[in-house]
């Protein structure tokens, strides 16, 4: 697999290797770097701002052919060379960006040498700036230069597709909710969880692929892909509906009606349920009939809460909820939802979040959560 698919977790020297070999020259969507970059920030702002791309460093690049001069030395190893990526992405680009990030990787046969291999995607939250928000740079077709000033009408069309993009990925999660009146009642309490691209520009896998997406057993076809559902709770009066469709748009669905959770609603559950929703998901991109996502939405709902109490941990209620909804969103690399420690850090900050909405205790350490919160009901 390329260096241009492949999940970054996962790359090794032979892929560079492979890469480099293959001649691939610098260009709007690929940058070599002998030495770690003084002027990172404004390479990696270009990418976002563009097609996005692959950045190699440690890889020197031909002044004449633009192509990488192999084999190459790698750059000198130093403590944190991963950190200052993500801290000039974080700190020196504004909307901040979030790349995924290689492994410091050694060269074999250059001891105190390495390589990293960066990736940056086209970015939904251009345009980019640098130089506190003073200078957004683009990519160009001219490899000598590939790095200019945007133009002013080049900064109104970047901030029309951040609005396109916006509609997209909303219209996606709406058909979702929208299906739900199919199946839940619409005044129930209900929960659901969504996961897509952040860039839902086209389908990531096939139809039939999304069988896979399905949390509960007996998927059937949907107009853009599979879903499935079926009765839960003690009173069987509640409902779960799970689907997926093409462009990787994962979607889980509870609703709250029998008993007490009409008007208590459960939140260790839905912490346990956000849990095993995360896990399924990165289970679900990282097969190999589902392409690379790039960054990924996630969002955490609950609907029709307004006058209703949650219940944490401690089974101490808080108060009840002013507003009709609430929802937290979240962006991230699919190397977050892949490590478990990371994985586990962003479904705490998701539930700490919901729990201070609600007026409830944070929730406990995720040991104490996570564990066996794999049961889709």
């Amino acid at each position: 697999m390329s260096l241009w698919t492949k999940r970054m977790s996962e790359v090794t020297f032979a892929d560079i290797d492979a890469f480099c070999q293959a001649g691939y020259q610098e260009g709007p969507q690929l940058d070599y770097k002998r030495d770690f970059p003084t002027d990172l920030a404004k390479t990696a702002a270009a990418l976002a701002n563009t097609r996005g791309g692959l950045l190699l460093l440690g890889v020197e690049a031909n002044a004449t052919s633009n192509q990488p001069t192999w084999p190459c030395k790698g750059m000198p190893v130093a403590k944190g060379l991963s950190e200052r990526i993500m801290q000039t992405c974080r700190d020196g680009i504004y909307p901040s960006l979030l790349p995924e990030i290689s492994p410091v990787i050694g060269d074999p046969d250059n001891a105190g040498h390495v390589f990293i291999v960066v990736r940056i995607h086209e970015s939904v939250y251009a345009p980019h700036s640098i130089t506190n928000g003073t200078k957004v740079y683009v990519r160009t077709n001219d490899t000598n230069s590939p790095i200019e000033l945007a133009h002013i009408d080049r900064i109104a069309m970047l901030l029309e597709r951040r609005k396109e993009l916006d509609r997209a990925r909303e219209l996606i999660i709406a058909g979702h909710i929208q299906r739900l009146e199919t199946y839940f009642t619409p005044t129930d309490p209900l929960c659901w969880i969504c996961c897509l691209p952040e860039f839902p520009h086209d389908p990531i896998c096939s139809l039939d692929d999304c069988r896979i997406g399905v949390e509960i057993a007996g998927a059937r076809r949907a107009p853009d892909g599979y879903l499935s559902t079926a009765k839960s709770g003690s009173g069987i009066a509640d409902r779960t509906l799970s689907s997926a469709g093409r462009r990787g748009d994962l979607f889980y669905a509870r609703s709250f009606r029998s008993g007490a959770l009409a008007t208590e609603l459960p939140g260790e559950w839905i912490a346990k349920r956000l849990w095993a929703f995360l896990v399924h998901a990165q289970a679900f991109y990282n097969r190999s009939v589902v392409q690379h996502p790039g960054p990924l939405r996630i969002a955490l709902s609950v609907a029709n809460a307004r006058n209703r109490k949650m219940a944490g941990f401690s089974g101490v209620d808080g108060e009840e909820f002013p507003d009709k909804s609430y929802r937290i969103d979240r962006t991230v690399a699919i190397e977050e939802l892949t490590d478990e420690k990371t994985r586990q850090k962003l479904a705490t900050e998701m539930i700490t979040e919901l729990f201070h909405a609600f007026d409830l205790a944070p929730p406990p350490p995720p040991q104490f959560w996570m564990i066996g919160a794999l049961v889709p009901a």
